[in-house]
């Protein structure tokens, strides 16, 4: 391997990073941490949803996520989603 090659991996993983980095924030953020959200608050949640809004409580839930999507919250968003699905399994 010469010099010219070593350069170029170097070069092609210095700007691979960031693009890696930002998608294993996302992963976390998004992903990982709301799972972490102990089952009893998201039910928690879920019942708050359904007895404030009871005619439509998983458009509430979805307006909860879509302005953590505007406000850039990323756990916020995730969370949200957990809601969401809990109150359509609810449902089923």
């Amino acid at each position: 391997m010469d010099w010219k090659e070593i350069t170029w991996w170097v070069c092609a993983f210095v700007g691979a990073a960031p693009v890696v980095g930002v998608f294993l924030w996302h992963t976390w953020e998004f992903h990982i941490l709301p799972r972490r959200i102990p089952r009893e608050e998201i039910e928690r949640l879920a019942d708050e949803i359904a007895h404030e809004h009871p005619d439509n409580p998983d458009y509430w839930a979805y307006v909860e996520e879509y302005n953590a999507w505007h406000r850039s919250e990323t756990f916020e968003q995730g969370k949200w989603r957990r809601v969401r699905l809990a109150l359509r399994l609810r449902s089923l």
